[in-house]
């Protein structure tokens, strides 16, 4: 690749990184607490909006790990493998941001009420959270062993900010913590709380991949 084009790409990759995390943020702040059918059916289109937007950041943060992982690459092309697992946990995130924000609502004002069997519809839309809640632990566990694995390439090749794969360490190990003393990810506070250390990184990542552009792009200019 180019100089210039390869600086190009990382920058567009460092500002994709930024622009998820601000969509995802706002996706936490958006997203109405938990309730029954009829709480759902209220709050119906801020779910749809706010998955929605879920669901527009997901590529974005893609793109930002595609352009991390190149700059961390080495020559056993690990990078690579931290990128695909990543893109494992975003599809777990589009199948449950789908299902939750777009497919619930939709199917609860369709079928609830009426002369429709109500226990029925209570079941599959119970079949559908379940879906969403396993999802999740994809998302959180295909993110969570990406981001160990650029965290221990950024100490290493310190290609980027070394504290920066320390903190990642940090959060993995705050989330292990969690796990093992049982602390629910699943439900709204608890995907929240991982959201905020996930998002928490990837702006530091993000513009961090930025500052370092600096330096690069006064090695081109120099060519």
């Amino acid at each position: 690749m180019e100089p210039k084009i390869e600086f190009e790409f990382k920058k567009a990759s460092a500002i994709c990184l930024l622009m998820g995390s601000i969509l995802s943020t706002a996706t936490m702040a958006l997203h109405p607490t938990g309730g029954d059918i009829d709480h759902i059916l209220k709050v119906k289109n801020v779910l749809i909006f706010s998955h929605s937007l879920a669901l527009f950041c997901l590529p974005l943060i893609g793109f930002g790990f595609s352009g991390l992982s190149n700059i961390l690459q080495t020559k056993n092309k690990i990078a690579s493998l931290a990128f695909f697992v990543a893109f494992f946990g975003l599809l777990a995130a589009m199948v449950a941001a789908t299902l939750n924000g777009l497919v619930l609502p939709i199917f609860a004002s369709r079928y609830w009420g009426g002369h429709n069997d109500i226990s029925l519809v209570t079941k599959i839309m119970g079949y559908g959270h379940t879906i969403n809640i396993a999802m999740t632990y994809i998302f959180i566990t295909a993110i969570s062993v990406a981001i160990a694995i650029w965290s221990f390439l950024i100490i290493l090749n310190g290609h980027i900010q070394k504290w920066l794969g320390y903190f990642g360490l940090i959060v993995i190990a705050i989330g292990i913590l969690g796990i093992l003393l049982r602390f629910n990810f699943t439900d709204l506070f608890g995907f929240r709380t991982f959201m905020l250390g996930l998002v928490s990184w990837i702006v530091a990542v993000g513009t961090s991949m930025l500052i370092a552009l600096r330096t690069d792009r006064n090695a081109i200019g120099a060519r």
